[in-house]
């Protein structure tokens, strides 16, 4: 790195064309008659990023890539102006279009995405985390292939990158509505599917990436169904079969239904105030209902209250429950026990005051059935919508992952999610939400929402 004054710095960039200005510091890059690209780095004033050099960094990084096979920058000279705060360099143009200015849908476009997907396998393999990649980053040559600019946000590993590092670098490209726009023409589960076959991933890694993707898609970018999967998620259909059973449902009455265990009191807390408001005479759904626990609290409070659920099992169990602990006639008359499919309901639109959904979705590991879940009981859901989920931001959540890593176990149910997740998953359905209610927070995953339609 080479050190100059104000006047020096001037002249380097006499005569150069302005290519970028950023709002707070103005041009920063430019081009130089011979063909030379300058670019400029802003000193931080704050904190401890004041002492770092990030044109230091760019410089080295090009070499490391270069030093790895992968086309970057070749880097002329640094300089550094102590006057101004500010550090250039200066590298040479390199031959290529971005991958952003494609049309998408062109034949030109599906042909360059397609070797695109190989291209980031092949850095994914090589263990180059490329955080700011985007495709106003990556250029392309018919001649010469793929190379990167703008590189300074970036990791050499000596290992291939983790799923959750892949699947980062998805999010940071469909993060851009233009980028997203390209990938959505070519097919995002056809990119996907030949960045797997790219990767050489196994099929349950591919599952788990294909997962990851789809969750942390953003709203603009993402469809479920484009994400591959290579085999179906099940646990829709498995979690209705396991629990359309005499003997789960006996074992339900003898431990759910205990209303005098702490975690139960706890639960019915949140739902409690969940209904803060909600006035005698309203209608309510609880879906799935299992062996009735919640129908007495909330024939209590006056609701006309519809308890369903898939299994009829359950069903069953639930009447034979309140025969035993007895009702009175009025709350007879407010209650009806009904056989409903969750996803596929029979109940018209607005059907219902309030719908809550009891314990359910931490059953389910995929968006897809979370959101078909929830885009149902929003259809028929007039009012409030409580809804409860495992959040993964808690010590529970922890020791559930800590065990089945040690044990060498991949989940398959119950399994904790970021707040962020389920929030993308609701907003997708058209639903806001209005009030967390954590039932121990930071201790337990068991969170509800109350949620409404915009």
């Amino acid at each position: 790195m080479i050190t100059i004054d104000a006047n020096q710095y001037n002249a380097v960039l006499a005569g150069a064309t302005v290519l970028e200005e950023s709002v707070k510091y103005g041009p920063s890059v430019w081009r130089t008659d011979d063909n030379r690209i300058i670019k400029a780095f802003h000193r931080r004033r704050r904190g401890i990023a004041r002492h770092f050099s990030y044109a230091r960094r760019f410089a080295r990084h090009c070499r490391r890539l270069a030093a790895r096979g992968v086309r970057a920058p070749t880097v002329d000279v640094v300089y550094r102006c102590p006057e101004i705060g500010s550090e250039l360099v200066i590298y040479r143009l390199i031959p290529g279009t971005t991958v952003r200015t494609l049309t998408p849908g062109s034949n030109e476009a599906n042909r360059v995405l397609d070797a695109l997907a190989g291209f980031l396998a092949s850095l994914h393999g090589a263990g180059i985390h490329f955080r700011g990649i985007h495709l106003g980053n990556v250029l392309h040559d018919a001649q010469a292939g793929f190379a990167l600019i703008d590189v300074s946000y970036m990791r050499f590993l000596p290992w291939p990158l983790t799923l959750g590092e892949r699947a980062s670098n998805f999010r940071n490209i469909l993060g851009y509505e233009r980028d997203a726009a390209l990938i959505e023409a070519f097919g995002l589960g056809d990119f996907m599917q030949r960045y797997i076959d790219a990767a050489s991933l196994s099929p349950r890694r591919a599952r788990r990436l294909a997962r990851l993707v789809r969750d942390a898609c953003p709203e603009s970018a993402e469809s479920d169904e484009r994400v591959p999967m290579t085999t179906p998620d099940n646990s829709y259909v498995d979690t209705r079969e396991r629990f359309n059973d005499e003997a789960v449902a006996r074992d339900y009455v003898t431990k759910k239904n205990r209303l005098d265990t702490s975690k139960n009191r706890r639960e019915m807390a949140c739902i409690t105030a969940a209904l803060d408001g909600v006035a005698a005479g309203s209608r309510v759904l609880d879906l799935p209902c299992g062996t009735g626990r919640l129908a007495r609290m909330l024939l209590g409070r006056g609701y006309r209250v519809v308890a369903a659920d898939y299994s009829l099992p359950m069903i069953e169990a639930a009447r034979a429950y309140h025969r035993e602990t007895g009702l009175d006639a009025d709350a007879r008359a407010r209650l009806d026990f009904v056989q409903q499919d969750v996803m596929n309901t029979t109940f018209e639109d607005d059907a219902f005051d309030v719908v809550i959904c009891n314990r359910l979705l931490h059953h389910y590991p995929g968006s897809d059935t979370r959101r078909a879940v929830l885009a149902e009981l929003a259809r028929i859901c007039r009012g409030r919508l409580i809804v409860s989920y495992y959040d993964r931001f808690a010590l529970s959540a922890l020791k559930f992952h800590l065990r089945n890593r040690l044990r060498n176990i991949t989940p398959t149910d119950r399994i904790p999610i970021a707040a962020e997740t389920f929030r993308r998953d609701y907003e997708h359905c058209g639903l806001r939400l209005v009030r967390t209610l954590p039932v121990r927070r930071g201790i337990s995953p068991q969170t509800y929402l109350v949620l409404a339609s915009d």
